[in-house]
């Protein structure tokens, strides 16, 4: 069995990382493949070294396109892919030399009855790297047998850390996986990995792991993927489109309660508003009644004026209606309980308080806010 395997390598301004990662691809042990470039509207000296490479070795063809962004590139290298089998490579990360021999060969072992729905993967090594791309610290992932539902909630609960048990350059597909989806082209940030992941998780595609490390995914300043705030970004991106094809996938999501407290922190009312649409499950915040007067008796008058009104909490007033309540008392959270707070809690029922806990139910308008208010 000598089938051949299609790379295809987006690349935008890559001159710094793209040679050595194509050297990765031509050194394959498993020398039956093609190395497709899609240049994304480059502009430096990427398409130079594109036909430099191409020049070297018959099997690198390449594509120009104007600027897409990465989900274009990696479509339209997909469409021109010739082999049975499709691997997609970032321009910075690079491959063991025996990947696709050891991944191939242990297919083999398995004896399934089809080919037409698998994704192999294998463990791959994190490298950090400095500015001067001196490596500073590696840090082996062993990506394990999991399940799809396992992956899904992997996914779901990802740390924004570069840990994930799956990555780009772990995983090498069927072409025909891609019948069943492609990436998802926009202009805004969405984790088009994670997107296409869990679509092609939630079919029948059957992930086959391979023990052993594979690929190399380099992270450096100047990767997107350190980019702290366009990762978060991204991720609200892959979570508002997960929400509107299946509200179930967002059950129990650790990340949505943590990116809600952090804009509320941040007083950014816009992505507030995003998460709570979005959010699934109860919120939960450490109370703390401080010795702000102000803020007891305004907690109080809310609670009245809240049932005087219900237009205070109609619409898209609702959600600024309990931001700006929020942010305008800060001290009210904490982790502790003071003194002057047990001393308050001692003549209430104590079922309303535990460790000054609040349970919220989804956030969807401020009376919601105000009726848990009625605990304190």
């Amino acid at each position: 069995m000598n089938p051949l395997v299609s790379v295809v390598i987006p690349c935008h301004n890559a001159v710094r990382f793209l040679e050595k990662t194509v050297e990765s691809v031509l050194k394959q042990t498993h020398s039956n493949l093609e190395c497709i470039l899609v240049d994304d509207g480059s502009t430096d000296h990427t398409a130079e070294m594109c036909k430099s490479l191409v020049a070297r070795d018959e099997r690198v063809k390449y594509i120009h396109k104007e600027n897409g962004g990465i989900a274009s590139a990696r479509n339209a290298g997909i469409k021109a892919a010739k082999g049975d089998w499709v691997q997609l490579l970032d321009h910075d990360d690079w491959l063991a030399h025996d990947k696709f021999r050891v991944q191939l060969e242990f297919l083999d072992s398995k004896n399934l009855e089809r080919h037409d729905n698998v994704i192999l993967h294998h463990d791959f090594q994190v490298v950090r790297q400095d500015e001067k791309l001196e490596t500073t610290s590696t840090t082996d992932i062993v990506s394990e047998n999991f399940t799809n539902e396992e992956l899904l909630n992997r996914i779901f609960s990802w740390s924004f850390k570069p840990d994930l048990p799956i990555h780009t350059s772990t995983l090498l597909y069927h072409r025909d996986v891609f019948k069943r989806k492609m990436y998802r082209e926009t202009k805004e940030p969405i984790f088009e990995d994670f997107d296409l992941y869990v679509h092609l998780l939630l079919t029948d595609v059957s992930m086959v792991y391979t023990p052993f490390l594979g690929s190399y995914y380099r992270v450096h300043p100047t990767a997107t993927s350190s980019r702290r705030e366009y990762n978060r970004e991204s991720y609200i991106g892959f979570l508002e489109l997960a929400y509107e094809s299946n509200k179930e996938l967002l059950r129990s999501n650790p990340n949505i309660e943590t990116l809600i407290k952090e804009a509320l922190w941040r007083r950014d009312i816009k992505r507030f508003n995003r998460l709570i649409r979005i959010n699934q499950d109860p919120v939960r915040f450490k109370f703390i009644l401080t010795k702000n007067e102000r803020l007891m008796k305004s907690i109080y008058w809310l609670r009245g004026f809240s049932k005087r009104s219900n237009e205070a909490v109609k619409s898209g007033a609702q959600s600024v209606f309990l931001f700006t309540l929020i942010q305008n008392f800060p001290d009210s959270y904490s982790r502790i309980f003071d003194r002057s707070v047990g001393n308050f809690v001692q003549n209430r029922d104590e079922d309303s308080f535990q460790t000054a806990d609040m349970c919220f139910q989804p956030l969807h308008s401020a009376y919601q806010f105000i009726e848990v208010c009625h605990f304190l």
